[in-house]
């Protein structure tokens, strides 16, 4: 089959940034956004109604933080869509590592926002996606952590409907200064919107098992993906044995998954804390 024609909006808010750029990517100027309080949502929905007016067939998005975080330049990325022609969505996740952490995408969002699980629930039922977040599957061939997903066009008519949907919700909700306000967590301060929105691409999916979704993953090993010296001994305990604890995985009800992954994880931090000389208590990882 043959590959279709595609364009990548690569996102940059200030002037500086434009120096990092991937020229494998288009440049997107967001440097006079006037809804910042809407993050990506005000990138996603202008490219939403300008769609008719871009000859490709396969429209996408990232930050200029894609090859810090990726760790790969990115024509190899336009590479392997161009191997696999055919899908409806191409994704990738700059953070493996969170698959052996935490059992699905949403146990990763709780320890680094807590408190956001109930928002997005909310969020969730709102626009239609029927998933409970505390039975979340385990999929992490449709992790997406990111706003890094390049879609048909076809694709963009049906999902970006949905995030409009979400942003519409937020800003009605009584609780919208909760959704937009700064709340403090363990790794600094965050807002549980914009976070809500990039886990929606994953939940969404996860309810549209038709959609073709194929998932770009590097061919760096996902212990390079580590971002603190406790990550990478932790994936070190982890990754060798890592095939059987999926398959145990595999064949737990969710609660039980979750309860049995955690177990693990907490065995590896605490002979990595013995390694590196640390409390053996001290669950930091991130």
């Amino acid at each position: 089959m043959k590959s279709k024609a595609l364009k990548i909006f690569q996102i940059y808010y200030l002037e500086s940034q434009k120096n990092t750029l991937d020229p494998a990517f288009t440049p997107f100027d967001n440097t006079s956004n006037p809804h910042p309080e809407l993050y990506e949502t005000y990138i996603l929905e202008k490219i939403f109604n300008q769609l008719d007016h871009y000859s490709e067939d396969l429209i996408g998005t990232v930050s200029h933080k894609f090859g810090i975080k990726m760790k790969v330049p990115g024509s190899t990325w336009l590479d392997d869509i161009a191997a696999n022609p055919g899908a409806d969505l191409y994704i990738c996740d700059p953070f493996p590592q969170d698959g052996y952490f935490f059992y699905n995408i949403w146990g990763r969002a709780e320890k680094s926002h807590p408190g956001i699980i109930p928002f997005a629930q909310d969020v969730l039922d709102a626009v239609g996606v029927k998933v409970d977040i505390k039975n979340f599957p385990r999929k992490i061939a449709l992790h997406c952590n990111c706003n890094f997903w390049v879609g048909t066009k076809e694709f963009w008519r049906t999902y970006i409907p949905v995030v409009s949907k979400a942003k519409e919700y937020v800003l009605q909700s009584p609780k919208r200064d909760e959704f937009l306000l700064r709340h403090s967590g363990p790794d600094g301060d965050f807002v549980f919107y914009p976070y809500i929105i990039e886990r929606l691409l994953t939940s969404y999916l996860v309810t549209n098992s038709n959609l073709n979704v194929h998932k770009f993953v590097p061919s760096k090993p996902d212990i390079e993906y580590s971002i603190t010296t406790m990550q990478l001994e932790v994936m070190k305990q982890l990754v060798p044995g890592w095939s059987a604890i999926e398959h145990e995985l595999a064949q737990k009800p969710i609660k039980e998954a979750i309860s049995y992954q955690k177990d693990v994880v907490r065995d590896a931090v605490v002979r990595s804390n013995l390694i590196l000389g640390r409390d053996p208590q001290d669950w930091t990882l991130f």
